[in-house]
């Protein structure tokens, strides 16, 4: 396994066309790098410069446990750049389990709002 240099990121982030790329775009990237197309998809998530594999911050997860369930879930997704989707996912993961349509919450959940956990 080859390490990734500073170089190879610098010429991912300029020549990456994120949601418009095509396989021709890695293939080719991959020639220039000399990288297989694999290697590039992989480090183009790892470096964020997809926007639907964007890695959730820990800002992301703050806001979302503070207005999930308060604001409706179009608006949160908005702001945070996200898909509706991807808010429900992330809520059951990463915060305990809110669930926005019911207004239920896990047991987790209930202790942290009492204090408790």
């Amino acid at each position: 396994m080859r390490y990734w240099t500073d170089q190879e990121d610098a010429v991912l982030r300029e020549h990456y066309r994120g949601e418009n790329r095509c396989q021709a775009t890695l293939d080719a990237l991959a020639v220039l790098i000399g990288r297989t197309p694999v290697s590039i998809k992989g480090r183009v998530v790892a470096l964020n410069l997809v926007r639907g594999h964007q890695r959730w911050t820990q800002d992301d997860l703050d806001y979302l446990n503070d207005n999930y369930g308060l604001k409706p879930a179009a608006a949160i997704a908005k702001h945070l750049g996200r898909s509706t989707s991807a808010l429900k996912i992330i809520s059951f993961r990463r915060l305990g389990g809110h669930n926005q349509r019911t207004n239920i919450y896990t047991a987790r959940t209930v202790a942290i709002i009492m204090g408790v956990g």
